[in-house]
């Protein structure tokens, strides 16, 4: 098993976590995964499309396929796609960035409008992933779409998760994004009345 990750902090964390002989951690990109693995069974990109520009989308799942085995399966999932925000919930979305912004206000500052749209908000579709899959040389393609209900600490966890926070207030600030995100959950749970919140992911598997 090969772990890659671009960030050393992340890989110091995982090599403490997991010690088996057969595991090893790698610096890099999921763009370079042909250069860095070779030739592999399996590829699992775990929370990783969304945070790759569109453009390079497609040479990731390229690489992957060159990676691997014939008869080889790569797998993907990402909850920062179009069709990601449940219906009927966008009330709950508005009303939580606006107790965020108030509570950034608080500490001096505020959501900002980002100059570019973030790469997590560069989002496609089901079918737009599947052609992706399939124009990477992927045949068996199938995707599916599931939705989890979110409790109060669900959204606070996620509310830690750096994409999410620069996609939600354009903060590059990331503890005060979170500083921020985390009690505006509580407000909008306890104003709206709420125990959870859905939200959808999705989920792909392909077969070289």
């Amino acid at each position: 098993v090969i772990g890659i990750d671009p960030s050393e902090h992340e890989l110091t964390i995982a090599r403490e976590r997991v010690i088996h002989p057969k595991v090893r951690f790698v610096a890099g990109r999921a763009q370079d995964i042909r250069e860095m693995v070779g030739e592999v069974d399996a590829t699992i990109l775990s929370n990783v499309l969304h945070q790759i520009p569109v453009a390079e989308r497609g040479a990731v799942l390229a690489g992957c396929h060159q990676s691997l085995k014939s008869g080889g399966r790569c797998a993907l999932n990402t909850l920062f796609y179009k069709g990601g925000v449940a219906a009927g919930t966008l009330d709950f979305y508005v009303r939580w960035m606006a107790e965020t912004n108030a509570v950034l206000r608080l500490h001096g500052s505020a959501i900002v409008r980002p100059k570019q749209t973030p790469v997590a908000l560069q989002q496609l579709s089901l079918g737009d992933h599947k052609d992706l899959l399939e124009q990477a040389g992927f045949g068996d393609v199938e995707i599916e779409e599931c939705a989890f209900e979110y409790g109060a600490e669900d959204w606070k966890t996620l509310s830690t998760y750096s994409v999410f926070i620069e996609g939600s207030t354009g903060l590059t600030d990331f503890a005060l994004g979170a500083t921020a995100l985390q009690p505006g959950i509580d407000r909008t749970f306890a104003a709206m009345g709420l125990s959870s919140v859905s939200r959808n992911f999705l989920f792909a598997t392909a077969v070289n």
